[in-house]
């Protein structure tokens, strides 16, 4: 169990990281 959420964790974070990246790519293509 302890491993799982771990995994999953990592994802959610590896998603959040992706995320703020794409925001700055957006954010750089409007401006």
């Amino acid at each position: 169990m302890v491993a799982l959420l771990s995994v999953t964790h990592k994802l959610r974070v590896n998603l959040e990281l992706l995320s703020m990246k794409a925001n700055k790519k957006g954010f750089h293509a409007c401006s």
